[in-house]
């Protein structure tokens, strides 16, 4: 005669097949998400770039000599699971950036041999990347501040111009400007402007009255 009656045996068989297994989560696999972190871009006001040219760009404009010396990734202490802390790893001598924020002023004061800008890359429900450390805040400021700057001296042509060699000269360079073109102002002197094309050796110099501000 069985010890338990097919009843009870029946229903504890049941619940042993319908217990949920206990064992290890699964791993995440941080090299996935470190390159995909790189790839991913940050927007700010129409400029985008990946944190990679984030996180390089940063360490360019605050410090003197910096080296990517590697990238790393590790699941998250605090939600292995569904996040990953991507850091990448600079070699810096000292700070550079002329800059009076109080991250920056401690900066100067006591500036590591090393620098770590750590990015925290999420898929719970959607992807989100989130800086996970004061340098990658930092960087962000950094990367708004700089779009800010570039957006203010960004202009457009009002009409297709001709540029100069200097301020107050008439134009015999043959460089010209189609309307509409967007221009970066690199100097002024009184109402004339240095202007150069982006991603272009494009240089010269033009009356402001034919030039618009983006802003």
């Amino acid at each position: 005669m069985s010890f338990l009656s097919h009843p009870v045996a029946n229903t504890l068989a049941l619940a042993l097949i319908l217990m949920p297994t206990i064992g290890p989560s699964v791993r995440r696999d941080t090299d996935r998400d470190l390159a995909a972190l790189r790839q991913s871009e940050c927007e700010y006001r129409g400029i985008t770039a990946t944190y990679d040219e984030l996180s390089r760009a940063y360490i360019l404009a605050t410090y003197t000599h910096g080296q990517l010396l590697h990238w790393q990734a590790q699941p998250s202490p605090q939600n292995p699971d569904s996040e990953t802390l991507v850091t990448a790893i600079f070699s810096v001598e000292s700070v550079s950036a002329d800059d009076e924020r109080a991250f920056i002023r401690n900066l100067r004061q006591d500036a590591p041999p090393h620098v770590g800008i750590t990015w925290r890359y999420s898929t719970l429900a959607a992807t989100r990347i989130a800086p996970a450390n004061d340098y990658a805040r930092d960087a962000l400021e950094t990367f708004t501040h700089t779009v800010n700057d570039f957006i203010a001296r960004m202009v457009v042509a009002r009409s297709n111009i001709e540029l100069a060699e200097a301020p107050f000269l008439n134009p015999t360079t043959g460089l010209r400007v189609d309307k509409g073109t967007a221009l970066l102002v690199e100097d002024r002197k009184s109402d004339w402007v240095l202007v150069r094309q982006p991603s272009t050796t494009l240089r010269g110099w033009v009356d402001s009255t034919f030039l618009e501000s983006i802003e």
